[in-house]
């Protein structure tokens, strides 16, 4: 993955301002609530409880129960989300991405919502599809790539490693490289030729999936590190020790920036590289089953609509 590829991907979010606004906007208030649920529980348990001996301990219940809440509601959501947010602004890059004509404005979500929404019955159903593609994409890098070779350790424990760190590097954004070729039509088209696209090529692809990985958790530490800072200075401005909660709030912080801004530049590069790979290959149902022998679960890689 080359440098320009990044700053093409990178101008893809500007080019989609409307989907990109959304989504920061969205996964900024998911962040916001993750924050105040922390507060809200840490101030409610030490409230209760400030005629006890330690009501200490009690906010610090208080406030991991408020977290877990918040993240089982966040977590029942994420099929909502995922239709609404993540998917909508999959669309709009690949769009892009290909030269389709997209509005400006409100009307480039409107447009968009309309053709999830023809591409998709329901929210739960897209996200399902989603995780269908995601655990391909993880067995394809637990086969396919250079840690596949790792014959020196037990089987299980490789297979565990393999499948581990296939998810961490390639998991999510192959997956939605792949999600993101197949509704670049007008509706859901066939999953398995970019998959075979992605396969045929997948030792070139995971030398960009590496760097693609570097610049976004390159980035993340940095923006940790950045957001750590503000966090210690009114940790220190306040009475009581927030402890190791001021490195859950910076860890929040920056699950905001990387789900809103980091995570998007990866897939679109991840995108351009397998729409490149694509117009080399021409797939065809000869190569989808070629490939479906080495790997059965490609046969299966339909999403209903």
């Amino acid at each position: 993955m080359s440098q320009p590829q990044l700053l093409t991907a990178t101008r893809i979010l500007e080019r989609t301002m409307p989907a990109t606004v959304r989504r920061m906007l969205l996964y900024g208030a998911i962040a916001l609530a993750y924050l105040s649920s922390i507060l809200l529980g840490a101030g409610t348990f030490y409230g209760l409880a400030s005629f006890a001996k330690n009501p200490g301990i009690w906010g610090q219940l208080g406030a991991t129960l408020g977290l877990v809440a918040c993240f089982y509601v966040v977590r029942k959501g994420r099929p909502i989300l995922f239709y609404r947010v993540d998917l909508v602004h999959l669309a709009a890059m690949v769009k892009r991405l290909t030269g389709q004509d997209l509005p400006s404005g409100k009307e480039q979500l409107e447009q968009l919502d309309l053709f999830i929404s023809r591409c998709f019955s329901s929210a739960t159903e897209s996200l399902a599809c989603y995780r269908k593609i995601q655990q391909f994409a993880v067995e394809v890098g637990a086969s396919l790539s250079p840690l596949s070779h790792l014959r020196a350790l037990p089987k299980p424990l490789a297979w565990w490693l393999q499948t581990g760190l296939a998810t961490v590097l390639s998991g999510k954004s192959h997956a939605e490289a792949l999600l993101a070729l197949a509704v670049r039509g007008e509706d859901v088209g066939d999953l398995r030729h970019g998959a075979a696209v992605l396969c045929q090529h997948y030792r070139q692809v995971f030398q960009h999936s590496l760097i693609a990985s570097a610049f976004v958790y390159g980035l993340a530490l940095f923006a940790f590190w950045l957001f750590f800072k503000p966090v210690a200075w009114v940790d220190d401005a306040l009475p009581s020790d927030f402890g190791f909660w001021q490195y859950v709030f910076a860890l929040i912080l920056t699950y905001w920036i990387k789900a809103a801004f980091l995570d998007p530049i990866a897939t679109a590069a991840l995108t351009i590289k397998l729409l490149q790979l694509e117009e080399q290959t021409a797939p065809s149902e000869e190569l989808v089953q070629e490939w479906s022998l080495r790997l059965p679960s490609l046969a299966q890689l339909t999403c209903a609509v």
